[in-house]
């Protein structure tokens, strides 16, 4: 059987290789401080002209109405009530402004604070924070609910995102009687590689598989069992996507994880779009707002902090096909918890949603805002090819945030 094969067709699969090799990380800042990360990835580049910075008095306006937020002079979407009443919690960014207008480009770019090159392959602003934590979890440091498009790029696959579904289920991952024929068959494999002199990668494997059933059996890992959740809780986050994926990573942080990224997509709505985003809407409002109550119950909230985008936003001009197409100069993002001074809206857009006028920010901008949210230092790392790297481009935080 050629090994990649089997390794396919084993339990041990790259994510869960990946997931093991987590396990080495020690002394771990974040897992004192207890701080958190959780990034709200709306795949497909939400409509914010729609949700956080409606122009009802403009040509572009569209179908919904704004309603008062209970924090004085801020205005959103009518389709986001709940979320409306605790604004003081959270802070919208509406003058987020790039170039990157293609969906894997912008969202590149959106998760690196780097333009894609073909010299050098960005770490995803996850992978950069599991490096920095060093966990002493048995769980891993950086965990992605449903698939992800980045990975760790030079910092090494061991901060690679460990995914998992949003029920909790962990891919190829298949506990069975045939585990361990699996795992003595694959130990005569990996010793053949070793023997045979072909780098770092088989020793890597080796080490990490012999830790294996320990992992499988570990107390920790128990956290993926969201059945055990009542079901008041789970009615509450909502039988969505969203709803099933935000209570998971509230078990996911209560563990200690600094990093979880929730995989919400469909915004992507070049036509019908407004009975589209009903439908989003509904489900974005109830889930985000029982998780922020959820944080805020348990004393959570002030050490996890949250951020919530896209690749871009949607033309401020509504299509033919009563859509909006992709728009990146001029969209919103919105924060929320951790250290942040919240209750703010930052930056302005034209009357038309088409430019930003006041203070534009961008993805560097935004990750060196959570970095020192979380209270962390973010260094000058070095890639693969010696060459000194500063995370997140080097660009700033914003100051108004603190």
């Amino acid at each position: 059987m050629i090994r990649r094969n089997f390794l396919k067709s084993s339990l041990l699969s790259v994510p869960f290789l990946n997931f093991l090799n987590s396990l080495k990380e020690n002394e771990s800042n974040l897992k004192k401080n207890n701080k958190s990360c959780v990034l709200i990835w709306l795949g497909g580049g939400p409509s914010t002209i729609d949700m956080f910075d409606l122009k009802p008095h403009s040509k572009n306006a569209g179908e919904f109405k704004p309603i008062q937020t209970n924090v004085n002079g801020i205005e959103i979407c009518e389709h986001l009530p709940k979320l409306a009443t605790t604004f003081n919690d959270l802070s919208i960014i509406r003058s987020m402004s790039t170039r990157e207008a293609d969906h894997m480009r912008g969202s590149y770019y959106l998760h690196t604070g780097f333009i894609p090159t073909p010299s050098v392959v960005h770490p995803t602003a996850g992978s950069v924070f599991s490096f920095e934590s060093k966990t002493e979890l048995d769980i891993p440091s950086f965990i992605s609910i449903n698939p992800t498009s980045f990975k760790s790029g030079y910092l090494g696959v061991k901060y690679d995102p460990f995914v998992v579904l949003e029920d909790g289920s962990i891919p190829n991952l298949n506990k069975n009687s045939n585990l361990n024929k699996k795992l003595s068959f694959l130990n005569e494999i990996e010793n053949n590689f070793i023997n045979s002199n072909r780098g770092d990668m088989p020793n890597s494997h080796k080490e990490i598989y012999s830790n294996t059933i320990n992992l499988i059996n570990s107390n920790q890992s128990k956290v993926f069992n969201t059945f055990e959740e009542n079901e008041d809780t789970k009615i509450k986050y909502g039988n969505s996507s969203i709803g099933k994926s935000l209570l998971l990573t509230r078990r996911l942080i209560m563990a200690g994880v600094p990093f979880v990224e929730v995989n919400y997509n469909g915004w992507d709505m070049h036509s019908d779009i407004f009975n589209s985003l009903k439908f989003k809407l509904s489900e974005f409002d109830q889930s985000l707002h029982t998780f922020i109550q959820d944080l805020k119950s348990l004393n959570m909230y002030k050490n996890t902090t949250i951020v919530c985008m896209g690749e871009f936003g949607r033309t401020p001009k509504i299509n033919q096909d009563s859509g909006r197409d992709h728009w990146a100069n001029a969209w919103s993002i919105l924060l929320g918890g951790g250290s942040l001074k919240n209750g703010q809206v930052l930056g302005k857009t034209s009357k038309d949603g088409t430019l930003v006028e006041e203070s534009p920010y961008n993805a560097g901008n935004v990750w060196s805002t959570v970095s020192k949210s979380m209270g962390i230092e973010i260094n000058t790392h070095t890639s693969k090819n010696g060459r000194p790297m500063k995370m997140f481009n080097g660009d700033n935080f914003i100051e108004s945030l603190f």
